[in-house]
């Protein structure tokens, strides 16, 4: 387990911009919160939501089944994306296989770049 919901806390009580502006909140994991938390941190990304924080939850070498869970209903819940990483990654351990069938392999400095620029524009950017 993971002190995913103190992570979340601590970026929902920094100081985010107000009006017209982009804001983001990535959630890096690869093991699900302490037992216990599991609602606060759903309640956590619901607030994230109500500030208008975006969530893009990025699963980490060898995520648990129940952390990709939650990572992917954070990003649906605020409107952002499910990140993951591969074997092809060259970073940590041993990943586990993508659950969808159709996806590209990108480094992960140039999968942020583009993902943020998504959020900036407002629409998808595609991998070059």
């Amino acid at each position: 387990p993971e002190a995913m919901l103190e992570g979340m806390q601590a970026g929902l009580a920094m100081d985010w911009r107000d009006g017209n502006a982009a804001r983001v909140m990535f959630v890096v994991a690869d093991a699900p919160p302490k037992p216990g938390t599991y609602d606060l941190t759903v309640n956590a990304a619901k607030t994230a939501r109500s500030k208008g924080i975006t969530i893009l939850g990025l699963a980490a070498s060898g995520v648990d089944d129940a952390a990709e869970y939650l990572l992917r209903l954070f990003a649906a819940v605020t409107g952002g994306r499910h990140l993951f990483l591969t074997d092809d990654s060259g970073i940590g351990g041993s990943h586990q296989e993508p659950k969808i069938q159709c996806y590209q392999v990108t480094r992960l400095d140039a999968l942020l770049v583009r993902v943020l620029k998504s959020q900036l524009v407002g629409e998808r950017v595609e991998p070059t």
